[in-house]
């Protein structure tokens, strides 16, 4: 029974140092891959390093930041009436987060009209705020704070 013992001992350590030279060289082939960041990912893996993380928060900007922004919207709605927002961000090279702001309030002042609801939304050039309209709203203001 010596030489069966025998045997399978040295099977038993042939196979354990076959099993422990592979598991060796696969952690140390993952760790290079690691390392040297050229392991094979998939493509979401790739773009998720890629990406930049979303809790960057956008810093604050002056007027004179918005208004440039308002300015060079304005002038791609005019030449290319009828873009939705995502046309108009590429179009502009600028990030979602800048341009909402300037294009709701040329909305709101009336420069840019927009028909239609969320992404299916298209921004037209729209009517011009006339001086007297603009006098009319004064006028309303002075008379009603000398009321009170």
């Amino acid at each position: 029974m010596e030489p069966l013992a025998r045997e399978l001992e040295r099977l038993i350590a042939t196979f354990t140092e076959g099993v422990t030279s592979a598991v060796r060289s696969t952690a140390l082939a993952l760790v290079d891959d690691v390392l040297s960041n050229t392991g094979t990912r998939s493509a979401r893996a790739k773009k998720a390093v890629a990406r930049r993380p979303r809790s960057v928060r956008l810093l604050r900007r002056g007027a004179a930041d918005i208004d440039a922004v308002k300015g060079r919207l304005l002038a791609a709605i005019g030449s290319r009436p009828g873009l939705r927002f995502e046309q108009l961000r590429a179009g502009l090279s600028i990030d979602r987060r800048e341009l909402v702001l300037p294009l709701r309030k040329l909305v709101a002042e009336g420069a840019v009209e927009a028909k239609g609801v969320k992404r299916a939304t298209r921004y037209f050039p729209g009517r011009e705020m006339t001086t007297r309209s603009r006098t009319k709203r004064r006028k309303r203001k002075t008379t009603r704070s000398t009321r009170r």
